[in-house]
């Protein structure tokens, strides 16, 4: 390799096609590749490019100038491409000396375009499964009575359910991008044979940080999208989302097997090579709570089982490659110090800043349009534009306001907003401060425009000026009520 030749970037793409489509994965990812580079496509990062595509199939002849067969006669004919491909998505791109994610880019860069035949097309295929996740039951004869106890939730992925989420999530610090960086790096010091005697990791992930900040939905939409960047790996992606309080039984002695026996299901799954398998355990320190805060009680010994045991399959499950542990935790300081100490990443998910919070709001607007409920189809500009026009205007950067201020606030910029696409952004701006300012949860957030229809517009359509309106009002009574 020429140390001095610096590689290409990588676009990766994400191709769904219809349940019913029986095309083999190879033949579409070659003819999408095909297409793509014989037009020489103008891909943009985190956009849906279905229609183009589409639209620019007619155009593609079957003699490639870049001396790529013709793939018709092979099953994968142009006719049946397009009676099944559902869903074309540009996702990021890495590599080259060039970076272009969801959460750093400017408005520039991220609506830079990438020419197909300029970078490396990393494209993966998928179909979605419509089961929706089993519920495993197990049962526990304690001697008295014979209990049966949730033990977790089984999903296939990719899943109809989770389509979709990864993309709805808003993180300051690219922590989902992070996190999928995690995934691909074990996967390369796997397969590149790394000596885990001289590199250590557990494939063991943990989120934490207070209640309502995204992390349990963030580890599910993580799978979901590893279990389509894994496709062409494996053939199966299975993941096991954990009920940890319910496998602290009432009876003594109890909690130690059962843990045991979840990990036994676990293993049936791992020992399949062909599947790839992803532990969730949700407010892990039901699990894992320090076994020193236990000595100090009348009963450790079965909490001590309990951080025992799950420690024991942890430190066997690493040496697997098709298995990935990820953990929440609303409460780090009460997780036992050995467990934390197998986490190759711990990560804080906070509450959103008022940049991120403007993201959602907006994002929940623009669906509001598409959905004919808010009007006119008004296009809010991104935040950096916002900032932009804030100093522009020689304000403040940053709204701090109480929730007696913010309504005040509100009637002076919404009477100037009527129609204005900037007017109403730098209002929807100020509203997210309040948000900041109140301490509101990204849970709390999503759920403002409902409540703001449900108590201020009860009308089945509104204008984006009046809904604006009803959302500052909702903020004000979400945070009042927090006062």
């Amino acid at each position: 390799m020429d140390i001095n030749v610096e590689p290409r970037p990588t676009l990766q793409l994400e191709a769904r096609l219809s349940p019913q489509c029986s095309i083999p994965y190879q033949e579409v990812r070659q003819r999408i590749e095909y297409c793509l580079k014989s037009v020489n496509a103008r891909l943009v990062c985190f956009q849906d490019y279905t229609q183009t595509f589409l639209q620019s199939l007619g155009s593609v002849s079957d003699k490639s100038h870049l001396g790529r067969p013709s793939l018709d006669g092979a099953g994968c004919a142009l006719e049946n491409l397009t009676r099944h491909l559902e869903h074309l998505w540009v996702a990021e791109c890495s590599g080259g000396g060039r970076r272009v994610d969801n959460t750093t880019a400017t408005t520039t860069n991220s609506n830079q375009p990438y020419t197909a035949q300029e970078v490396d097309l990393s494209i993966h295929i998928y179909q979605l499964q419509s089961e929706s996740p089993i519920e495993e039951y197990d049962r526990v004869d304690n001697g008295y009575s014979d209990e049966s106890i949730l033990m977790a939730h089984h999903w296939t992925l990719p899943s109809q359910d989770l389509e979709g989420v990864w993309d709805t999530l808003v993180f300051d610090d690219q922590v989902d991008l992070r996190l999928l960086e995690y995934v691909y790096t074990a996967m390369l010091f796997s397969d590149r044979m790394v000596n885990p005697n001289l590199i250590t990791w557990n494939r063991v992930l943990l989120l934490y940080g207070p209640p309502g900040t995204g992390k349990t939905t963030l580890c599910r939409a993580l799978a979901h999208k590893l279990s389509i960047r894994m496709a062409g790996k494996y053939r199966y992606t299975k993941m096991l989302e954990i009920n940890s309080h319910s496998l602290f039984s009432k009876w003594f002695s109890e909690s130690g097997k059962m843990v045991q026996k979840m990990f036994d299901n676990i293993w049936e799954l791992v020992n399949d090579p062909y599947t790839f398998v992803i532990v969730l355990i949700d407010e892990v320190e039901s699990l894992a709570s320090a076994r020193t805060a236990a000595l100090s009680g009348n009963e450790p010994t079965d909490s001590i089982r309990v951080v025992n045991a799950l420690l024991t399959q942890i430190d066997k499950l690493k040496k697997q490659r098709n298995v990935l542990i990820m953990t929440t935790s609303n409460m780090k300081q009460a997780i036992d110090t050995a467990f934390l100490d197998r986490a190759d990443m711990r990560v804080f998910i906070g509450p959103p800043s008022q940049r991120a919070i403007y993201s959602m709001l907006r994002s929940s607007l623009h669906e509001l349009v598409r959905a004919g409920i808010v009007y006119p189809p008004i296009e809010l500009p991104e935040v950096e534009e916002v900032l932009e026009a804030i100093l522009n205007r020689h304000s403040p950067s940053s709204f701090v306001l109480s929730s007696n201020q913010i309504t005040a606030q509100s009637n002076n910029h919404a009477a100037a907003a009527d129609g204005n696409s900037k007017a109403l952004s730098i209002l929807l701006y100020e509203t997210a401060g309040a948000c900041r300012a109140g301490h509101l949860s990204g849970r709390a957030v999503r759920r403002l425009p409902f409540v703001a229809h449900a108590s201020y517009v009860q009308s089945p359509t509104a204008t984006m000026k009046i809904f604006l309106s009803a959302l500052v009002n909702a903020v004000r009574d979400d945070v009042v009520s927090r006062e």
